[in-house]
């Protein structure tokens, strides 16, 4: 499916699960992004995965429209958020933060080249809090995870964050909303699934 096709639907998808405006404002998606865990279990806008696929940090691959190709100098911030902690309705640990990068150079795309494919590499961004794979509590249904690529401002977010839970601001309700608000952060792209405690499922 062409690239645009998909991007015109992902708004849709965010919208019947509640990720807009929970997680983030509405926004004109301006690519896609490819998750994968231990190269064969893939993220795909609100399917279901089980906490044990999800332990290792996965390879995320981004694919842009040609609004990328005019800003190649670009740098960007990839987050991993729990909107549903402890349980969805319950803000007390929500969000969770589950994975902070910043500093991230997507150098896939050259001149006005559209569509190409770039992996984070990891190594040359900045890991601001390791990466937690999804633990739901038992008995707390199905959480979401939503990882959200934002553009990064004039300044990369530099420093981690006090805690996990609510973002480290102890506000229930509190999380990737605020702190990309905080560190002049524009949502470019997304992808989320949902996981539910095994003993529960």
């Amino acid at each position: 499916m062409p690239l645009v096709t998909i991007s015109s639907n992902i708004s849709e998808a965010l919208k019947k699960h509640e990720v807009v405006p929970e997680v983030v404002d509405e926004f004109s998606p301006q690519g896609l992004i490819t998750v994968t865990y231990d190269k064969a279990t893939e993220v795909s806008m609100g399917n279901t995965l089980k906490p044990s696929e999800t332990q290792t940090r996965p390879s995320v691959k981004v694919a842009f429209t040609e609004e990328r190709a005019k800003d190649p100098n670009a740098t960007y911030t990839l987050v991993l958020t729990d909107p549903d902690a402890p349980t969805k309705g319950d803000k007390k640990w929500s969000e969770f933060c589950h994975y902070l990068v910043s500093g991230i150079k997507l150098d896939g795309v050259q001149g006005d080249a559209v569509s190409d494919v770039t992996e984070i590499d990891y190594a040359k961004a900045n890991e601001l809090v390791s990466y937690m794979g999804p633990a739901p509590p038992e008995n707390t249904g199905k959480h979401r995870y939503v990882f959200v690529l934002y553009k990064e401002g004039a300044a990369q977010p530099k420093s981690g964050l006090a805690d996990r839970p609510n973002w480290g601001t102890g506000k229930p309700g509190s999380g990737a909303k605020d702190y990309a608000n905080k560190n002049s952060l524009t949502p470019v792209a997304i992808n989320f699934f949902y996981a539910q405690n095994e003993k529960s499922a």
